[in-house]
C-alpha cells in the first residue's frame, strides 16, 4: 500500500484488517494523499485495533447479509457423504468389496460437485505434477473415510486416487 501511494498508483485503499502493526502503513500511505478505508466483517469491532480505526477516514463493518452477496460457502462433505451413501446402500455389503464400491460412488459425486475452474485446475496441475492435488486429496480422504466408516487402507486410498483420476479425466 506505501509502495502504491509513493507512486501515485492509486487514490483509495480497502483495508481489510484490524491489526495495529498496519496503522504506520496507514498514516504513511495517506501522507502520500491516499484515503484509507478499513473494513472489517462482523464481528470485527471487538478485534480491530481502535488506534487504527481512529486513522483511517472510513470504517465499515459487513455483515453475513452483505457478505452471502458475493460469497457462498459449500457444504461439500455431507451433501457428498448423502448422496453416496444414497447410492451405494445399493452395492451388496461384502466387506472390502462394498468399501471400494461406496469410495467409487463417493469420488465419482465429489468430482461431480466440483465447478469447471476446479477442474481446470486439476488439468492445469497435472501438467507438472501427478494424482490428486493435496488440498483435494485432503478433502477427499475424510469424505471417503465417513462414507465407509472408518478409517481407509493403502489399497482404498490408492482405489479413492485412481478413481479421482479416472473421473476428472472423464469431465475434461
Amino acid at each position: 500500500m506505501i509502495e502504491l501511494a509513493r507512486l501515485k498508483s492509486i487514490g483509495d485503499a480497502i483495508l481489510l484488517s484490524g491489526d495495529e502493526d498496519v496503522r504506520v502503513g496507514v498514516q504513511i500511505a495517506q501522507n502520500y494523499g491516499v484515503r484509507v478505508h478499513l473494513l472489517g466483517i462482523a464481528p470485527s469491532r471487538g478485534s480491530q485495533s481502535q488506534q487504527l480505526m481512529l486513522e483511517a477516514d472510513t470504517t465499515t463493518e459487513w455483515g453475513a447479509d452483505t457478505i452471502k452477496t458475493f460469497l457462498s460457502v459449500r457444504e461439500e462433505k455431507e451433501e457428498v457423504i448423502k448422496v453416496a451413501a444414497a447410492k451405494a446402500a445399493s452395492t451388496p455389503a461384502t466387506g472390502e468389496a462394498h468399501n471400494l464400491a461406496t469410495i467409487a460412488v463417493t469420488v465419482t459425486t465429489f468430482v461431480d460437485g466440483l465447478g469447471k475452474t476446479d477442474i481446470e485446475g486439476v488439468a492445469a496441475y497435472w501438467e507438472t505434477d501427478r494424482g490428486v492435488p493435496a488440498e483435494l486429496d485432503k478433502k477427499l480422504l475424510p469424505i471417503c473415510g465417513s462414507a465407509i466408516g472408518g478409517k481407509l487402507t493403502t489399497s482404498e486410498i490408492r482405489h479413492m486416487r485412481a478413481t479421482f483420476q479416472k473421473a476428472v479425466k472423464a469431465k475434461l
